[in-house]
């Protein structure tokens, strides 16, 4: 491990991160000397900014956000599994000099997500959006029978599509589907038609739905409205402040039982912490540091 931790998160925009101020509380928790900075990066910049940072400013590792994380793939020499497999890198390790890729936000929703995940009455998944944060969620829905993507997109959601049977490679014969979030009239029914009735569903919002502007879209709660009975929701957003997520407040509404992304966010900081200093962390101090570090409740 270096002798001083110089860490930092690429992306572009980086001001809404809760990450920097997690990180610097652990290093301070755990009296190791070091600093995780935000650096506003542009797709054009991207590679060369992160050989400069770490050639000349003596940067050991990297948290990658939206948009650089296919970048920061294709910027490295070895990617884990997780990584090749979503085509996405959220981690990055500079040592000796190469560039190691990690996919830890796979690990992150995995370990959040767990006792749903593990639970043999759920078997279909509903998963709103498919940028990069999908692909975490999908390597983790292995042993789920249905899944379902919506998707305003549909090019990149059939590519989501292509990817899904790698990510996913225990259960080959399961059902996957692709809904058209533009034939928003036809959204409801089709998917309810298509769900067994009486059967559970993890709902899944890996999308920005309700943090820009904290706008619900009417199909959103439609949707909530139609499922309650059976629903268990997941959001991988999380809030800046105390406030609870509008889609949390909208869960609640119709007695969903729901979490948001804090805790996927400090499993993943666990692991990618890990990665950089090779020290194995409680993830409690991670937790615990999230929420002292931005005033969470």
């Amino acid at each position: 491990m270096a002798s001083y931790l110089k860490i930092a998160l690429l992306g572009h925009p980086v001001s809404q991160s809760l990450s920097h101020k997690m990180h610097n509380q652990v290093m301070q928790e755990l009296n190791l000397p070091g600093q995780y900075d935000l650096i506003d990066v542009n797709n054009i910049d991207f590679p060369t900014t992160l050989i400069h940072l770490v050639k000349n400013q003596d940067y050991i590792g990297f948290n990658i956000t939206i948009p650089h994380k296919i970048l920061a793939k294709n910027s490295c020499q070895n990617l884990t599994t997780e990584a090749r497999l979503t085509g996405c890198v959220n981690t990055i390790k500079y040592e000796n000099n190469d560039f190691y890729g990690y996919n830890t936000d796979v690990f992150g929703f995995g370990k959040a997500c767990h006792t749903w995940l593990t639970d043999p009455n759920l078997k279909t998944a509903l998963v709103i959006g498919s940028g990069g944060a999908s692909r975490a969620v999908l390597a983790n829905l292995g042993n789920f029978d249905k899944v379902y993507i919506i998707s305003r997109n549909i090019e990149s959601g059939v590519h989501l599509l292509n990817l899904a049977h790698n990510l996913s490679s225990k259960n080959q014969s399961k059902i996957w589907e692709i809904i058209n979030l533009n034939n928003i009239d036809a959204l409801i029914a089709k998917f309810c038609r298509k769900s067994d009735q009486n059967s559970p569903i993890l709902l899944i919002n890996a999308s920005p739905i309700g943090v820009y502007g904290n706008i619900i879209p009417p199909w959103f709660e439609a949707l909530f409205k139609q499922l309650s009975h059976k629903v268990k929701y997941y959001d991988l957003n999380y809030s800046k402040n105390s406030a609870v997520l509008p889609s949390i407040k909208l869960a609640q509404k119709y007695l969903i039982e729901s979490m948001d992304g804090l805790s996927m966010l400090a499993y993943q900081g666990k692991l990618a912490f890990e990665h950089w200093t090779n020290l194995k962390i409680d993830y409690e101090i991670f937790y615990n540091s999230l929420l002292k570090s931005n005033n969470l409740k």
